[in-house]
């Protein structure tokens, strides 16, 4: 989170100098007023990577162990075919936060903070993307992976005797996954659609009453 928090004030200063030293109405029409940033929503989507790298790199118990701390940091910012073990762990973390959000609430009175099950957006694509024009779910655009030989995004390697690119795929829009660990751009756009109306939201409400407080 703290990543977050620099990168959000990185942008926000970048964003100020940009619309200062604009030449005209139209480059400006295309950036944030500066007094815009009080009166934004905010977004967080936190876990996927956090998770990702704890399956690589710990057991489920110290994953387990992890999630209070990674959930209470995103508390402290706002005041400031899958594999069934790894899906029961992303369901616990969601269940943790959901919870930190509910006492959030509380001491956070004046806040509207709208919790979203993301797992469950994007557990609804991958079980059901051949009717939403979607390729096999397990495949990744980019990178190379053919057989027992895998070259991943973005780096150079060997097949059958000959140098290959792990290169993006031909049809992008048409994947679920960029690398095997982040989404791809048409399948964030399938889930954020639905998140719009407040299906996956807690409380469920369209995105926009979200600023207001229930």
């Amino acid at each position: 989170m703290e990543q977050i928090l620099q990168l959000f004030n990185q942008f926000k200063a970048r964003t100020k100098l940009l619309y200062q030293e604009a030449n005209n109405a139209y480059e400006r029409s295309k950036l944030p007023v500066p007094e815009e940033f009080s009166k934004a929503l905010y977004t967080f989507d936190i876990g996927q990577n956090d998770l990702s790298v704890g399956f690589r790199k710990m057991n489920f118990d110290q994953i387990r162990e992890s999630m209070p701390d990674i959930v209470n940091q995103l508390a402290s910012a706002v005041k400031n075919g899958c594999v069934k073990d790894q899906n029961v762990m992303a369901i616990e973390f969601n269940k943790q936060l959901k919870d930190r959000i509910v006492k959030l609430r509380t001491e956070l009175p004046e806040a509207a903070i709208t919790y979203v099950d993301v797992y469950a957006a994007k557990y609804g694509l991958i079980s059901n993307t051949k009717n939403e024009g979607f390729v096999d779910p397990m495949k990744i655009c980019c990178g190379y992976h053919v057989n027992d030989t895998h070259i991943w995004c973005g780096n150079l390697g060997t097949a059958n005797g000959k140098d290959v690119w792990g290169t993006a795929c031909e049809k992008p829009s048409t994947y679920v996954s960029w690398d095997g660990v982040h989404y791809a751009e048409a399948a964030n756009h399938w889930v954020a659609d639905r998140i719009l109306n407040g299906t996956f939201t807690d409380p469920p409400t369209p995105i926009s009453q979200a600023c207001y407080r229930h």
